[in-house]
């Protein structure tokens, strides 16, 4: 199915549905948006991440709404899209459709409505660029009858990751955030289905329900984060001991900083295939994941690169002679880099290297 879009004054985008599961998704997502009521008349509220794939044209697009109990059953959302670039809250540009369209999800009071889907684009560069500029936002008419709409600016989240074990269950956590909000998401190996859980932090005593989601293993599923303010965990350290309390055990648990450079394997997940992804090669992603190369288990992270930590005098440059690589591989690689050619000293950044255009140190070439 192909649509095009017409956007105001400046291109058209024409995007395609894709319907397979991506073979490797990122451990945390590039980009988020939460998403407020544009009016006070209604409490839901929504949010929405995204992952850029290897390939630079796809993204997978994971979006849910929180409707409130009194929510209209019969609802549909009538229009929901990525819009822009603006740097001013215009809740849709006049005249324009959407760079990337999120489809539409029927409301259920008092439930989470989630939703995945893919998107590809001829421009996904361009569209990718405004995101890491902060000019994009996602907007959702949820009745145009009463006005009831849902907005919000897509940012890069900070992130943090780990891995969940016990005894009755295993899998991983990750965790976005801003200064004003979070969005949690829990996913195991083991049917967590109707699986009930609450998580603590050792520094505060309140506790928060959260989602627990079963690993993806269809096209069509999707993950549900558990979404909040911050000001409503008020003084919540999110790196301090954490306890995942479930209608079957505890978990205990610590978050810290996401690795770069990593991706969270799945049921289908190979080495083969996520080199296949980064135009890579099984032996280069081995040799940064030791182990045997045939067993692997899913919800386990996995290098896809070598993270590479710019030094002083560095320059993107530097960094394309070096490893072989061009502007585009390595702005594909770094969705988290608003420009490789400003790299900062500290700033680091994914390298495959492309042997047949590495150079040593004097400058020759180290293939023949």
């Amino acid at each position: 199915m192909l649509v095009q879009f017409q956007l105001a004054s400046f291109f058209a985008v024409a995007f395609t549905l894709v319907l397979q599961t991506p073979h490797v998704g990122a451990t945390c997502a590039n980009f988020a948006a939460w998403l407020k009521p544009v009016n006070q008349s209604h409490q839901a509220f929504g949010f929405v991440a995204f992952r850029p794939l290897p390939d630079g044209q796809s993204i997978v697009i994971d979006w849910q709404i929180q409707y409130p109990s009194n929510a209209n059953p019969n609802i549909q959302t009538r229009l929901a899209g990525v819009f822009g670039p603006s740097t001013n809250p215009p809740y849709k540009p006049s005249n324009s459709g959407p760079l990337l369209d999120l489809g539409s999800i029927v409301s259920s009071p008092g439930n989470v409505v989630s939703s995945r889907i893919m998107r590809a684009s001829n421009h996904m560069s361009q569209i990718l660029s405004f995101m890491r500029e902060g000019s994009l936002f996602v907007d959702v008419i949820l009745d145009p009858t009463t006005k009831e709409e849902l907005y919000g600016k897509i940012v890069i989240p900070s992130c943090m990751e780990a891995s969940l074990q016990n005894t009755f269950a295993s899998g991983f956590a990750n965790l976005l955030y801003t200064a004003e909000y979070y969005a949690l998401r829990f996913i195991f190996r083991q049917d967590v289905t109707g699986v009930t859980a609450s998580l603590g932090f050792a520094n505060v005593s309140q506790t928060s329900s959260v989602k627990l989601n079963n690993e993806i293993r269809t096209s069509g599923q999707s993950y549900i984060y558990t979404v909040g303010w911050k000001s409503d965990w008020p003084g919540v350290n999110f790196q301090s001991p954490a306890t995942l309390t479930t209608s079957q055990g505890q978990i205990l648990f610590q978050f810290a900083a996401a690795l770069h450079c990593r991706v969270l394997s799945n049921v289908d997940s190979s080495l083969f295939r996520i080199a296949e992804d980064y135009r890579s090669d099984w032996i280069t992603i081995w040799s940064m994941n030791p182990r045997n190369p045939d067993v692997r288990t899913s919800l386990s992270p996995i290098y896809f690169a070598h993270p590479y930590s710019v030094e002083m005098g560095g320059s993107a440059q530097d960094i394309f002679q070096r490893f072989g690589m061009s502007t585009v591989e390595l702005q594909t690689m770094n969705q988290h880099i608003v420009d490789v050619n400003s790299l900062k000293p500290g700033d680091v950044v994914c390298v495959i290297p492309r042997w047949h255009s590495v150079r040593s140190g004097n400058g020759a070439s180290i293939c023949v």
